[in-house]
């Protein structure tokens, strides 16, 4: 009988610890917290993966490289309709950032649905313990 409880009890105790693993794994990729880019990418391969994600549209891998994950918070709404969908025109090649070591600015010339043309840089950094690459703002 000792046996059987012991049993019941370690297939239960196994049960729960694959729940909540299931649990954490599911929250992670539903949060956008599961990393989309490899470490050995390149500043600029990091910044078209990035404008990728922002062209198609794909709001889960663009928030995911998002330092912030900012891209679900109801007040940048309006900013993500600005930029979903845009064209890449161009993207220039990565520039250190003094400011901030393991960072990069890469330039890039984007047309949004409005017609408008964006002139900007994409600021990406790998200077995680885990040298995970971030994108701090476009």
């Amino acid at each position: 009988m000792t046996n059987k409880k012991t049993l019941i009890i370690s297939v239960s105790a196994l049960f729960i610890v694959v729940m909540v693993l299931v649990c954490y794994l599911f929250i992670r990729q539903r949060t956008g917290q599961v990393v989309q880019v490899p470490t050995t990418a390149s500043p600029k391969e990091v910044a078209q993966t990035f404008l990728s994600a922002l062209a198609n549209g794909d709001k889960n891998t663009a928030n995911a490289m998002l330092q912030a994950h900012i891209l679900n918070d109801p007040q940048y709404r309006p900013y993500w309709d600005k930029v979903k969908g845009l064209k890449l025109i161009s993207l220039g090649e990565p520039v250190v950032n003094p400011r901030h070591r393991g960072g990069w600015f890469v330039p890039y010339i984007a047309r949004l649905n409005s017609g408008e043309t964006l002139k900007e840089r994409v600021s990406v950094r790998n200077d995680s313990p885990g040298k995970q690459w971030q994108v701090d703002g476009f």
